[in-house]
């Protein structure tokens, strides 16, 4: 009479079967900790896309913290005779100087002490200063 909970497996399949779940549990985590890390380390297709983005929007837009936008539009609106339109570059001039400070604020937080923190936020920030008192002061 056989037992109705009975394996039907031996202790020889059983030990065979505790052995490969064992073995090939580790190697798909491995495997799959691999994958990951190869994607999404540095040098990796990820990091490669933020780059990508990162450097295309670099391309396209003027940075906050470089003023040559500004003096664009206040040379704009210098040469304007409407007076309506001239008040809209001022506005955006308005507007590219709050960029510009809050730029230079998250550099000033951001940056550690050293020759780069000091060429970006008093080398380079005092002129740009001067021009958007000049600009706002005539």
């Amino acid at each position: 009479m056989s037992q109705p909970n009975a394996s039907k497996w031996t202790v020889t399949e059983r030990l065979l079967a505790l052995t490969a779940v064992a073995v090939v549990g580790p190697l798909i985590l491995v495997t799959i900790a691999y994958r990951v890390i190869t994607t999404v380390k540095v040098g990796g297709p990820l990091y490669a896309d933020i780059i990508r983005g990162k450097d295309l929007i670099a391309d396209i837009l003027p940075p906050a913290e470089y003023i040559i936008e500004s003096y664009l539009v206040v040379y704009e609106a210098a040469g304007e005779a409407r007076a309506d339109i001239r008040q809209r570059h001022l506005e955006r001039l308005t507007q590219l100087k709050s960029d510009y400070d809050a730029r230079h604020d998250v550099w000033a937080a951001d940056l550690p002490d050293g020759e780069m923190k000091r060429t970006l936020l008093t080398d380079s920030a005092e002129p740009a200063q001067r021009f958007y008192r000049i600009v706002q002061d005539p």
